[in-house]
């Protein structure tokens, strides 16, 4: 579900706010991430050891996204399917290759 509706929100707010202020607050979210779940291990808190695992989740998951609407821009279709694969993996663009939608 995560995977599903934060690439949603973030390609919305990607759209209005533009990449740069949404990648830095992303990766932001990331860093503040990783010092809460470092704070919480040395606490053992399970608590705070969730909230870090959620921070650095939507911290390395929207730069997916900024990476997508950057490659569409400046790529033409068929060397854009390539770098897509090569940063996405192939099974994110099976579907585009085969019926060549854009």
């Amino acid at each position: 579900m995560p995977n599903f509706v934060l690439p949603c929100v973030s390609g919305i707010a990607v759209n209005r706010y533009g990449e740069k202020h949404i990648l830095m607050l992303s990766l932001g979210a990331a860093v503040i991430g990783q010092l809460i779940f470092g704070a919480a291990l040395q606490a053992r808190s399970r608590s705070m050891l969730v909230f870090g695992r959620v921070m650095i989740g939507i911290g390395s998951e929207v730069p997916g996204v900024i990476v997508s609407d950057i490659v569409t821009r400046w790529f033409r279709y068929v060397f854009r399917i390539w770098i897509e694969n090569m940063c996405l993996g192939t099974e994110n663009n099976t579907v585009s290759i085969r019926f060549h939608w854009r």
